[in-house]
Parts: C-alpha cells; sequence; structure tokens
C-alpha cells in the first residue's frame, strides 16, 4: 500500500528559487489528485495555510468534513 508522504516542506521563512514550501505543496497536493477527492486536497490545502490564524479551527473544520459526509 502506498502512503501519502509529501516532500520535505521547508522554506517559508527561507524561500528561494530552489526552497520554496508552497511549491513544494502545491507540488505534492498535484501528485495526491491521481488518488483523492477534490474536497479532501481542498481541505488539506486549509490545514496548509502558513498563517495560523486564517486555518481553521477544529469546529469550523469538523463542520467542513461533516458537510461532504466524509465521515460516512
Amino acid at each position: 500500500m502506498q502512503n501519502a508522504l509529501m516532500d520535505d516542506v521547508t522554506g517559508f521563512n527561507q524561500k528561494t528559487s530552489t526552497n520554496d514550501g508552497e511549491i513544494l505543496i502545491n507540488k505534492a497536493l498535484k501528485d495526491l489528485e491521481k488518488r483523492y477527492s477534490r474536497h479532501i486536497l481542498d481541505t488539506l490545502k486549509l490545514l496548509l495555510i502558513f498563517e495560523e490564524k486564517e486555518r481553521p479551527n477544529f469546529l469550523e473544520l469538523s463542520k467542513i468534513v461533516l458537510s461532504e459526509g466524509l465521515l460516512k
């Protein structure tokens, strides 16, 4: 069974042309598109927002997940 692993995503604070966390995250999410639904990928993107205050909290996240019936 293949795991959904991402490459090292450091680089948000030390961004260079070869070390850019946002590019690495987008590349990993593109690879995951082959196996996961758009809703799961959109949820992952929300969890990977750099600014913590901009990420959904637990209650917001649970509403997002339950609204799509992912736990049914």
